[in-house]
């Protein structure tokens, strides 16, 4: 299977759990998916989007990430509306 299909996510203490992380600590998180990947996956709605803090810089909010780790398909069906 495909891993564009079927997201891997690392331990959820791999990050802290509030604040945010830049794309770098997000990739890293999702079991080492590639950028491409990753923004393909914000487009899809299958991984929680950034908060644009400028033109040039996005984080993620770590508390949506951990909650996206615990069940991918089932947070992906919450916010997808399904």
């Amino acid at each position: 299977m495909d891993s564009i299909d079927s997201p891997q996510v690392a331990a959820p203490d791999t990050l802290p759990a509030t604040g945010f992380s830049r794309q770098r600590e997000v990739r890293r998180f999702a079991n080492g998916i590639a950028m491409s990947t990753l923004w393909l996956w914000v487009r899809q709605g299958r991984i929680p989007a950034p908060v644009k803090f400028s033109t040039r810089m996005v984080a993620w909010r770590n508390e949506e990430l951990h909650a996206w780790a615990a069940d991918p398909l089932a947070w992906t069906a919450k916010h997808k509306g399904l």
